[in-house]
């Protein structure tokens, strides 16, 4: 009755109530046996929800570390998303500007082959010209002969022929102006042929340089558009992975929730063994 389940009992019991000193014998070591477990189980009990509660506690303040870096986490993304978005966008632009640019490219460089075109007539015209102006020298040469022979014969016509000669010396004068004016015009058109050759080189070179560049602006489109693709893809990626640290994100904060529960628990557990155990100090054992 005192709680002391170290007594025994020594006295002898006669006759009936022989059971009844075998029955206390019993009861108190079952009682002590009880208690004894209960006592070590209660100890036992008290270090692990300890271990847990602080466990629990650790895993909060983890879990807490985590969200903020989630909460960083997604907010760096973000701004990655709208960057991403911001670069597909200006992709898009510099596609249009590309392919404007191309556009007028092949229309300078059908410009450019026009001009070659008419460089080419121009140099056809020239040689043209170049013939007539030699047939013209021609016929002042001739004609100077002609003039010569008959200031020749003119002479032998004595004063018969005087106004003949005055007549074939205009003529020779003729001649010899037409001659010199077929030279300057032969050598002007010469000149000119130079100059539309070395203009057909330069268009020549400056066509060449357009359509290389065409090629160049062609490609330089293509990978634009690789580029804007590859930045939706991104974009659409990048949205995933938003969606699955938001989700993270709420798992994180479930965890945290039930790791401080937990710690609460094993707080609470940990009282109720240390108030069994001191119950069951309350006993000799």
């Amino acid at each position: 009755a005192g709680g002391d389940f170290t007594v025994s009992v020594t006295e002898d019991y006669i006759g009936d109530f022989a059971p009844i000193k075998e029955s206390m014998t019993n009861i108190i070591a079952s009682m002590r046996n009880i208690l004894n477990n209960i006592e070590v189980a209660s100890g036992q009990v008290n270090l692990g929800a300890a271990n847990v509660a602080q466990s629990s506690t650790l895993l909060a303040e983890g879990v807490f570390d985590q969200t903020e870096n989630l909460k960083k986490l997604n907010s760096d993304i973000a701004v990655i998303i709208e960057k991403v978005k911001d670069s597909d966008k200006n992709a898009g632009e510099a596609r249009q500007l590309a392919a404007g640019a191309m556009d007028k490219l092949r229309l300078s460089s059908d410009e450019m082959n026009k001009l070659l075109g008419a460089m080419s007539q121009i140099s056809e015209m020239s040689a043209e010209t170049a013939k007539i102006i030699k047939t013209i020298d021609d016929i002042a040469f001739q004609t100077n002969i002609l003039a010569l022979n008959a200031s020749v014969e003119a002479a032998k016509a004595g004063a018969a022929g005087k106004g003949f000669t005055v007549v074939a010396d205009e003529v020779r004068n003729l001649a010899g102006k037409s001659a010199e004016a077929a030279k300057r015009t032969s050598k002007l058109i010469n000149e000119t042929a130079e100059a539309v050759a070395s203009g057909a080189a330069l268009a020549d070179s400056t066509a060449k340089a357009l359509s290389d560049a065409v090629e160049d602006t062609a490609r330089v489109d293509e990978n634009i558009g690789r580029i804007s693709d590859s930045a939706k893809e991104q974009s659409e990626f990048m949205d995933s992975v938003f969606s699955g640290i938001n989700a993270i994100s709420q798992v994180v904060n479930t965890t945290s929730d039930n790791a401080q529960s937990g710690a609460a628990s094993s707080e609470e557990l940990s009282g109720q063994a240390s108030m069994l155990s001191q119950l069951v100090s309350g006993f000799k054992l």
